[in-house]
């Protein structure tokens, strides 16, 4: 019996490396896992830069907030729900970019109880410092891919997100 249940371990063993291997491939070709890696590839390069520009402070979990910051400002709950987070998790890491003297609070003029979160000056130095290092890096990627092909690219992700991106982009 042991002979058994040491083939039949070793079969489902085998089967399930076969399974294991083939979501491996099926992962790595969804659009998701793709646009994960080049956000990582994308994100670490940028961030690079600016720290070499001259905003060392800049630390990688911060994008994901600032994304949804406008230059204008915005609310600290529309940041919490467009990037995802809590208002609690949101708060801390805006605590976090206040000590930076990358953000500053004010009250929201037409709702006392809102909070408005904007740029200081040295927070829109390192937002247009971070723009022009998006672009070094997209003029990268159009010379690799070829500027055609990658003006399409981004078309077409643009048209895809009108449509399934409710929230659309940077809004106050």
């Amino acid at each position: 019996m042991k002979i058994v249940d040491a083939v039949s371990k070793s079969c489902e063993i085998m089967a399930m490396a076969k399974v294991a291997s083939r979501l491996r491939s099926e992962r790595e070709a969804t659009l998701w896992r793709l646009v994960v890696r080049a956000n990582l590839v994308h994100g670490t390069d940028v961030i690079r830069r600016v720290h070499a520009a001259g905003f060392p402070e800049l630390q990688a979990g911060w994008p994901r907030l600032l994304a949804h910051l406008d230059s204008e400002g915005t609310r600290l709950k529309a940041i919490a729900e467009k990037a995802g987070m809590s208002a609690q998790a949101t708060g801390q890491m805006i605590d976090d970019l206040e000590a930076a003297k990358i953000v500053a609070r004010t009250r929201d003029p037409s709702d006392r109880r809102g909070v408005i979160v904007q740029f200081t000056t040295r927070g829109l130095r390192m937002l247009e410092t971070a723009v022009q290092k998006m672009a070094e890096v997209e003029d990268e990627y159009a010379a690799a891919l070829g500027r055609k092909r990658y003006a399409s690219l981004k078309a077409l992700f643009g048209e895809l997100l009108e449509r399934i991106d409710e929230q659309g982009g940077l809004n106050p």
